[in-house]
């Protein structure tokens, strides 16, 4: 039995050993450190991969339950596959849609592998690490080496996330892992060394100067004061939350961020750029489109033909000014419309759903890892509801970065129920 054990823990080691290089191949560029290297690194980037589908599937007949936890979101993500593959037969821009199409499959391959790979509360909590530390890799190249292009400033030496916007949505959810991290660990050098890297993504949310970004800041920090027992508790953490991000924000961000935030007061009005107007127009364009549509024929991607054509723009105006719906539900509408927008937002929902669900079946455990892995239960729902209040403002619905959530959140509430069944 204990040899089984062993051998079990070997192979679910080097599951989670490929899976975390997949990870960091993912977070960090490695043909910007080593340019020379053009030739092999796809090759790695594949070897990483490969090995961690095997491994993956040699570690998921393991789980006494996992079909049956992630047969709802597996069928959701069927559906929304096929249809995306359907569609491209008929796309209004078939390599725009195919391009898209080629690294959405990649993101369910890592939903996926996350959730059949990583198999104990340790190699879980591993992981939870390495996704902060990726975040704090962004977070640093953004801070230290910015790329400014447009006004804006980019993330150099990333493959999963350049654009500003992009970036202050990986560390809503980077931010809210930390905050977890901080609270269960015990090391005090350790939390020090946190602090610093929170200092850090809380410059790069100034750097990056997203109003979506902030946004999704204020539903994470709302929703971790809610996760708080008590009254006089919710006040005092939130009293210290505005004190200690307001001082922050006060310090260090110049006069063009605060301009940009003081915007959100009154976006129609107050918005010097005109882009606040126009995402609304974009957004009401498209909300009409797609209730109107239960299928699209616009394809991955091709919502700004939709939007070109009300406004009566040229095409390539509208493709490379950047004039597409900045929501990520109606950007699945007006691609594939009404069906999938719907099967788009059940997928969100039906997390969070078992998200709570794992949570308040862990209320009545007493033991010191039921409490630690409550609270890494609560980081994953206050990280998914901050990704979904930004995704209201970005378009984001095709990224990578959903995927790591929603796998991460899928093996806690694998964990929490492989526990309460114990």
């Amino acid at each position: 039995m204990a040899e089984q054990q062993n051998r079990i823990d070997i192979v679910s080691g080097i599951a989670l050993l490929c899976l975390s290089l997949f990870t960091l191949a993912n977070y960090v560029d490695l043909l910007y450190w080593f340019p020379n290297g053009y030739k092999n690194f796809p090759n790695l980037f594949g070897t990483f991969l490969g090995l961690s589908v095997i491994f993956g599937w040699l570690v998921s007949p393991l789980h006494r339950i996992s079909d049956n936890l992630c047969i709802e979101n597996a069928c959701l993500i069927a559906i929304l596959l096929l249809a995306m593959y359907s569609n491209m037969a008929f796309t209004i821009d078939h390599n725009h849609s195919h391009k898209i199409f080629s690294d959405f499959w990649k993101s369910i391959l890592i939903f996926f592998l996350i959730f059949n790979s990583i198999r104990t509360f340790k190699t879980f909590k591993i992981y939870f690490h390495i996704l902060v530390l990726g975040g704090f890799y962004m977070a640093y190249m953004l801070t230290h080496y910015p790329m400014y292009t447009g006004g804006r400033a980019f993330t150099p030496g990333s493959t999963l996330a350049g654009d500003p916007n992009d970036v202050s949505m990986v560390m809503v959810y980077s931010i809210s892992f930390l905050a977890i991290l901080f609270i269960t660990h015990k090391n005090n050098v350790v939390r020090l060394g946190m602090i610093y890297i929170l200092y850090i993504m809380l410059l790069s949310f100034i750097e990056a100067n997203s109003r979506g970004g902030l946004l999704a800041l204020s539903a994470a920090c709302f929703m971790f004061v809610f996760e708080v027992k008590g009254l006089q508790k919710k006040i005092l953490l939130s009293v210290l939350l505005l004190a200690f991000l307001g001082l922050f924000f006060y310090r260090y961000s110049p006069d063009m961020f605060v301009d940009r935030m003081y915007e959100l007061t009154d976006p129609m009005g107050k918005d010097k750029t005109g882009s606040a107007n126009i995402r609304f127009l974009n957004m009401s364009i498209s909300f009409s489109y797609m209730t109107d549509h239960l299928m699209s024929y616009y394809g991955l991607g091709n919502n700004g033909y939709l939007i070109a054509k009300e406004l009566g723009m040229m095409v390539t105006e509208d493709v490379f000014h950047g004039n597409h719906v900045h929501n990520s539900f109606l950007e699945i509408g007006v691609d594939l419309g009404l069906i999938c927008f719907i099967l788009f937002s059940v997928f969100h929902l039906s997390i969070i759903r078992k998200l709570s669900k794992s949570i308040s079946a862990l209320e009545g455990f007493e033991d010191p890892e039921s409490k630690e892995m409550k609270w890494y239960l609560k980081g994953l729902r206050i990280g998914l509801i901050g990704y979904i209040v930004a995704s209201f403002f970005l378009p984001v619905a095709y990224r990578l970065y959903l995927y790591y959530i929603s796998g991460v959140c899928m093996v806690g509430i694998k964990l929490s129920e492989l526990k309460r069944q114990k």
